[in-house]
């Protein structure tokens, strides 16, 4: 590997560890994103002001990037530090490395795992039983927490179960959901990869949930990928989502009161009421018999955004004002000195996480009306506002070496 080669790799590294996009930061740099591609792939050589500039993003000095974030492991080493239970082979070296970082962190409130604990014994009563065992499952999930109207908010559902909920950026995975550690009185955890659309995240945790409350027991580390399965456990988890998040006589309430000139956009409108993609949608009403296989399968050939203007694209009205929220947080709470030395890399992404969890209380946390999905901005532009005002108001660089 050559000197640029293993420069870009590290940029690619760090870049991803302190979750930006490569146009978040082409935007900080003044290039495309296609030219920061180049730069990671080493096909491009770097500026050294903007080596400092992309510095200072990733909270690493020049030779800490040149050094410490090239692995040692040969490309596709297998980490130590957890199982799985499905193909670890199909993980890049950055989601290994995410998945270390979950594993080894611990929820450490033990009213948290006791909170599970609790739960999860109720539930697993239901899911024991052999008789419409998903159904009845959501069902009374549901009912607990008094989500009788769309959208469930599966967000709220995670917390008051005890599950540690954690968006984050994978290349390859979905989700990853890791088995409650009864040992080290830890919670169960999903790991949502943040640059999923949110109609997506929010089929992804529910996927994750239905592993851990209908197959726990055989549950080491799940990682679900982007792409169809099609074993009986994730026929059996996407059925759970389904009906958790598109329960059928809630789904036949809301046909017959929505007002659209065509089943497309009826479907458009449904998919955005109960916050899940139009393919999603269109699944769900099929499997109900609600529409016809002819019509599913015309349904599929659309593209949702050509029919966005049905209802009208919407922009966040409740968009994250970082100085508001995050100058109380890493002063008050967190009492981190001024140092910019103080920031980082993992202190940036736990400040992402705690900011983001605090944006979705003050904002109702998921909310449970139509307009909640547009007013939110995601987790990944949270995390980007987050990098973005670190490097900003804690610039690790006074000023720029004038040889540099």
């Amino acid at each position: 590997m050559s000197n640029l080669e293993q420069l870009g790799r590290s940029l690619q590294e760090a870049r991803k560890w302190v979750r930006l996009s490569q146009t978040t930061v082409g935007q900080r740099l003044g290039v495309t994103r296609q030219v920061v591609s180049a730069y990671e792939s080493g096909k491009r050589d770097i500026s050294a002001i903007e080596l400092y500039t992309l510095c200072n993003l990733f909270r690493l000095t020049p030779n800490e990037l040149l050094g410490v974030l090239v692995s040692a492991e040969p490309e596709g080493a297998v980490s130590l530090n957890f199982r799985m239970n499905n193909d670890y082979k199909l993980l890049t070296d950055h989601d290994r490395r995410e998945i270390d970082a979950m594993v080894g962190r611990t929820r450490d409130a033990e009213a948290t795992f006791l909170q599970w604990q609790s739960a999860f014994e109720k539930y697993n009563r239901i899911a024991r039983s052999s008789f419409q065992i998903i159904r009845l499952l959501t069902e009374k999930v549901r009912s607990d927490f008094e989500q009788n109207e769309p959208p469930i908010n599966i967000y709220l559902i995670i917390d008051g179960l005890g599950v540690s909920l954690v968006p984050t950026a994978f290349d390859k995975v979905a989700a990853v959901v890791g088995r409650a550690e009864s040992s080290l009185q830890r919670a169960p955890w999903i790991a949502v990869n943040s640059s999923q659309p949110s109609f997506r995240q929010r089929f992804s945790i529910a996927h994750e949930l239905a592993h851990l409350l209908l197959h726990e027991e055989e549950l080491v580390l799940h990682a679900h990928y982007f792409k169809k399965q099609f074993e009986k456990k994730e026929i059996d988890a996407d059925s759970f989502a389904s009906e958790l998040l598109l329960p059928r006589e809630l789904l036949k309430a809301s046909i017959e009161s929505v007002a659209a000139q065509t089943i497309e956009e009826a479907v458009l409108l449904l998919s955005h009421l109960y916050q899940v993609s139009f393919a999603a949608m269109a699944y769900r009403l099929y499997a109900l018999e609600m529409i016809t296989r002819s019509k599913y399968e015309e349904l599929g050939k659309i593209k949702p955004t050509k029919l966005a203007e049905a209802i009208g694209r919407k922009v966040p009205t409740r968009p994250f004002d970082a100085n508001a929220l995050l100058t109380p947080l890493v002063q008050q709470q967190l009492k981190l000195t001024s140092n910019p030395r103080a920031f980082t890399q993992d202190v940036v992404r736990k400040i992402q996480e705690m900011a983001y969890t605090r944006y979705l209380g003050s904002e109702t946390r998921g909310g449970a009306d139509l307009q909640t999905v547009y007013d939110l901005e995601s987790a990944g532009t949270v995390y980007e506002k987050v990098a973005l005002w670190v490097a900003d108001n804690y610039p690790l660089f006074a000023s720029i070496p004038q040889n540099a």
